[in-house]
């Protein structure tokens, strides 16, 4: 009744199935494991001080630091400090980033984060005392800036009174030169 079924159409759908199914195993072998989450935020964090958008990289690392106090706390504290540190940012603090430093040598002595750190603290500490030391000079020379203003002053005024003498020396050079034509009129006519 009828004619003789093959079996050709039905792995039609098999094929494909199998294309795809090793498609997405090769893609996931490719592609790896994702990171873990907090790595994954560090990244994050990294990337956000990189485009200068230091408030958001600041609050991704001390959530970081929060939740994952164990594994990732050296690398937090090291990217509070550089952040601390940072000269664009606006909210730059010299004695916060000296102290995340602190924190990694203090409590991560085995961190391979904590060679770093310690150059860090000496940088941070130059960059305080050069600070310290501008400042010192600034508290000197406000006084001589003042010295220097009234100088100028005086300068001024002692300009002012010569240009005054100056211009009465001319007037009295000028009458003297009109009298002299005077007095000689005057003693040709004597004579």
């Amino acid at each position: 009744m009828g004619a003789k079924r093959t079996r050709t159409g039905q792995h039609i759908f098999l094929y494909p199935a199998c294309w795809v199914i090793l498609s997405v195993i090769v893609m996931g072998c490719l592609h790896g494991p994702p990171p873990p989450q907090g790595d994954q935020q560090l990244l994050e964090a990294r990337q956000f001080m990189a485009r200068g958008d230091y408030r958001s990289a600041l609050a991704i690392n001390q959530r970081v630091l929060r939740q994952y106090s164990e594994n990732l706390a050296d690398q937090a504290l090291f990217q509070l400090g550089l952040i601390y540190a940072h000269p664009a940012n606006p909210d730059c603090d010299v004695q916060n980033a000296a102290e995340a430093f602190q924190v990694i040598i203090d409590r991560y002595p085995a961190s391979q984060l904590r060679p770093e750190a310690e150059l860090w603290l000496v940088v941070l500490g130059n960059l305080r005392a050069q600070e310290d030391q501008i400042r010192d000079l600034r508290q000197r020379n406000a006084p001589l800036e003042k010295i220097v203003k009234i100088q100028k002053q005086k300068i001024n005024q002692l300009r002012e009174q010569l240009e005054k003498f100056k211009r009465i020396d001319i007037k009295m050079e000028e009458k003297k030169r009109n009298a002299i034509p005077r007095s000689e009129e005057l003693q040709e006519k004597k004579k």
